[in-house]
């Protein structure tokens, strides 16, 4: 398929125009439409989200939201951001059938309980088939031991490295 500048454009505009409507209507924030507008051109392109460990202790916990967001999608999920009063779930994202709901925890601590209970509620909540706690740092041993009788997949900084970066 050759690459046409004019139609991608008409598609980008009425994009941003859809996203602006809806976004108002569903009661989004500006920079979240302008965040999906971002990642829309970028899926347009072509182009992967790269980040680094050193890049996530820079940025705010939204910020990290969105780039986990990112990475998800250039993975090949389909992901839906959720509002601020989220029940412990920030994304879900979906992949062959399978809906996961994620807590992103960017924190400058190890993660503890609260998040494991928070994400495992809101699976429950938004009818997930599993939930996943992904974070910068490390979790507590509470924190893995709660995720493994749950059944939370835990990603802390090694293995977000490993899989994900």
């Amino acid at each position: 398929m050759k690459f046409n500048p004019i139609e991608w454009t008409l598609k980008l505009i009425l994009s941003a125009i859809w996203l602006v409507c809806s976004g108002i209507i569903k009661g989004f924030r500006i920079p979240d439409l302008l965040h999906w507008l971002k990642r829309r051109i970028k899926s347009i392109l072509g182009k992967k989200p790269k980040y680094s460990l050193e890049m996530f202790e820079n940025m705010t916990g939204k910020q990290f939201e969105h780039a986990i967001q990112e990475i998800l999608e250039a993975k090949g999920y389909k992901t839906k951001t959720l509002p601020y009063n989220d029940k412990g779930v920030d994304l879900i994202c979906e992949k062959e059938g399978l809906k996961i709901a994620v807590q992103c925890k960017r924190y400058s601590l190890s993660v503890g309980l609260h998040a494991i209970q928070e994400v495992f509620t809101g699976c429950r909540y938004y009818n997930c088939d599993k939930a996943w706690v992904i974070t910068n740092n490390l979790f507590t041993f509470q924190a893995q031991d709660l995720a493994e009788k749950c059944g939370v997949r835990i990603l802390d900084k090694k293995q977000l490295q490993g899989t994900f970066l």
